[in-house]
């Protein structure tokens, strides 16, 4: 049952929400919630950047999403359409760490270990390892450890992970970050009327 209803809330997306590119979703950038800054090398370049939650906004709606593409810079506005979690490498994986840890993020530390960790999981997927690959953390201490214990929790095989959060791909003009983000309310409240769908339609063909 839940993944029929994850297979709807996708038909709902594509219907409902991007109606494809051509009727892309406005996004708007707030600055970020939690964060800390953290060094660490992508493909043996350096960098010093803020991880953490990124709030943003499209269709008059708050959200609290993280970064799953560190090769683009976020803009302040672009347009976007939605996509499944399998639309990126480890995007089940990214989904994984989202739905476990995301609604208990409240602090700088736990924030960036959770950025860090999706990070992990997008660029270096089938073989995590903070310390190696095309991402590499080099900042040390609690958010490398915290961030490791999220990673070290994810179960062996996703392939039947079912999950509400789905990505914001950025259109080209601008190129903006792909985002992941909880299924939003609007959606949530579409589906809670499913059932009484569902029994409508038997009653008509009895």
């Amino acid at each position: 049952m839940k993944n029929r209803i994850h297979q709807l809330s996708l038909a709902v997306i594509a219907c409902g929400f991007g109606a494809s590119a051509a009727n892309a979703t406005l996004i708007d950038y707030n600055g970020m919630g939690f964060k800390s800054s953290i060094n660490y090398k992508l493909d043996g370049n350096s960098k010093s950047v803020n991880a953490g939650q990124l709030l943003i906004d499209f269709d008059g709606k708050d959200e609290i999403a993280y970064c799953v593409d560190l090769r683009h810079g976020i803009k302040s506005e672009w347009h976007a359409t939605f996509k499944d979690v399998s639309y990126i490498n480890g995007g089940k994986a990214a989904a994984f760490l989202f739905d476990t840890f995301a609604a208990a993020v409240d602090s700088n530390l736990k924030a960036a270990a959770l950025q860090v960790a999706i990070w992990e999981v997008v660029e270096d997927f089938g073989s995590i390892n903070l310390g190696s690959g095309a991402f590499k953390l080099l900042t040390t201490g609690s958010i490398a450890t915290l961030a490791q214990s999220y990673l070290s929790v994810i179960p062996a095989n996703l392939s039947n992970y079912s999950t509400d959060a789905y990505i914001i791909k950025s259109g080209s003009y601008p190129r903006s970050q792909h985002l992941i983000v909880p299924e939003p309310g609007t959606l949530i409240a579409i589906l809670a009327g499913l059932p009484l769908v569902f029994r409508r339609r038997r009653e008509l063909a009895a």
